[in-house]
């Protein structure tokens, strides 16, 4: 697929949210783009309906919770490199979640990214729903496993059952095999 052409889409995406921007990820063969979470609806609808990108392939999770090695990689609960004053304030670090949309256009034929952090004492995002009716499913399942609500919709466990208060995924989850050893 061929990368779409940076300023138009970026020229879209400013648009909806004028702080938005291109970040330059390794190795992919697609523009990324982070807007906000107050103007995640507009940017996505903005990219449906004028920018041509008619698919959402997937949202992916990532909880950036804690400090981050060298290569950006975030490292676990416990590890001692974690709180190290080299890992306080780096970018990525405490407290946050992103969610990434993966796009595509089939016209095109071009992807794109979008990413949205949100902070961990604010877990909620407007449902995407309504623009690609493919994050029904994306959306519970992240509830469901990272504990991000969606607004503007009516949601239910997926993967776990309904009673449960925990988000498996997050970092800061005890798993009980953790509690038995």
């Amino acid at each position: 697929m061929n990368a779409e052409p940076a300023d138009a889409v970026l020229t879209l995406l400013r648009t909806a949210d004028s702080g938005a921007a291109r970040v330059k990820p390794r190795g992919a063969d697609f523009a990324v783009y982070q807007v906000s979470k107050d103007s995640a609806l507009q940017a996505l609808g903005a990219l449906r309906s004028a920018g041509g990108f008619d698919t959402l392939e997937t949202i992916i999770a990532s909880d950036l919770t804690g400090g981050l090695n060298r290569r950006g990689y975030s490292y676990p609960p416990g590890h001692p490199a974690r709180d190290s004053a080299a890992n306080r304030g780096r970018a990525g670090g405490a407290g946050k979640m992103e969610l990434t949309y993966m796009l595509s256009s089939g016209m095109a034929q071009s992807r794109a990214a979008v990413r949205i952090a949100l902070p961990h004492t604010e877990l909620k995002l407007p449902s995407a729903r309504e623009i690609y009716p493919a994050a029904d499913r994306l959306e519970r399942e992240i509830y469901d496993m990272f504990g991000v609500v969606f607004s503007g919709r009516e949601i239910s466990r997926l993967l776990t059952h309904e009673g449960s208060a925990d988000f498996p995924l997050r970092k800061e989850y005890v798993h009980s095999y953790d509690i038995l050893d």
